[in-house]
Parts: structure tokens; C-alpha cells; sequence
């Protein structure tokens, strides 16, 4: 509980915070452009190959201090308990869709989705929010939730319970 309460306090601060004023559509920074996406795609990809090679030190200049990842079963990671990265990393890449990159100053919101090749192939939707901080982006927030009905089913005798045979 005390983690959704958190997660949702971050979301309605980072609301609070791009807002212009309750009247005004949220609309991006007036620095927002060309050259702070191509930014925020390029620490994307080193976030994503950091990801992928198991790349502990990217990982660590990537990530703020304050990371938090809530996963798709709904468990809150930080930056020091984030698991290693698997010893045998898939060797095909989701592919990305729906790319968005929302700049507000030295904040960034980036939403996306990425499906995963199989089998079992799956499908996911994301959002990160960056932080600039020291003339770089840092990851501060990533969640990710998996669409509904995107793995594939499994036979109904496999979904059939224990107690079900009694």
C-alpha cells in the first residue's frame, strides 16, 4: 500500500510541478525541441543496452539515486536492489512502438510500448520519467505493465487447478 501511495504521490507531483497553472493545458518547456529529445533518446539507448549487456557502471551514471522501477508484477525495485542482469540475455530485442518524448525543462517524460519476440512473445507499455541533473539525464522513475491478453494462453488441461479435478 505504501508504495502505490508513492508512486501515486510522484505522479501527481510531477503533474503539480509541468503545470503552467490549472487552466492551461500541460504543454512542454519552452526548451523543448530537437536537440533535448535527441538527449533523452540517446540515454534511452544507453539505458536499454545497459539493460541488456548487464552493464553495471552505465547503470549506476544512468540511474538517479532516488530510482525507483515498479515492474509488471506491481513490485517496487530501487536503485540498489535492482536484481543483476541475467548471465544469458535474450538475444532478440523487444521491438519499440508508440515512441513519445515529453520534455518540461529538466524533466522528461518518455512513454512507449515494446513487444517482446517469442515464442512467448509479449507486449508491454512503459513510462520513464528522466531528470536532468549535472548536464546529464538520469533515470528516476520506470514502470512498466504488460497488455492484457499479449502472452499467449496456455491449453486449457494446463489452466485446469488441482481442486478442479476433484
Amino acid at each position: 500500500m505504501k508504495s502505490v501511495l508513492t508512486v501515486g504521490l510522484l505522479t501527481l507531483a510531477v503533474a503539480v510541478l509541468s503545470a503552467q497553472n490549472t487552466k492551461k493545458p500541460l504543454v512542454p518547456g519552452p526548451d523543448s525541441g530537437a536537440a533535448s529529445d535527441k538527449e533523452i533518446l540517446d540515454a534511452e539507448q544507453a539505458f536499454r543496452d545497459a539493460t541488456f549487456n548487464g552493464d553495471a557502471n552505465a547503470m549506476e551514471h544512468l540511474l538517479r539515486l532516488d530510482f525507483m522501477k515498479v515492474d509488471i508484477d506491481g513490485k517496487v525495485w530501487t536503485k540498489r536492489d535492482l536484481p543483476p542482469a541475467p548471465k544469458n540475455p535474450p538475444k532478440a530485442k523487444p521491438v519499440l512502438n508508440a515512441f513519445k518524448v515529453r520534455t518540461y525543462g529538466d524533466l522528461a517524460i518518455v512513454t512507449g510500448g515494446e513487444t517482446w519476440p517469442g515464442p512467448p512473445s509479449a507486449t508491454y507499455r512503459f513510462i520513464h520519467i528522466w531528470m536532468k541533473s549535472e548536464g546529464h539525464w538520469e533515470l528516476s522513475i520506470n514502470q512498466i505493465t504488460q497488455v492484457k491478453g499479449s502472452a499467449p494462453k496456455l491449453p486449457s488441461k494446463a489452466r485446469t487447478s488441482p481442486a478442479a479435478k476433484t
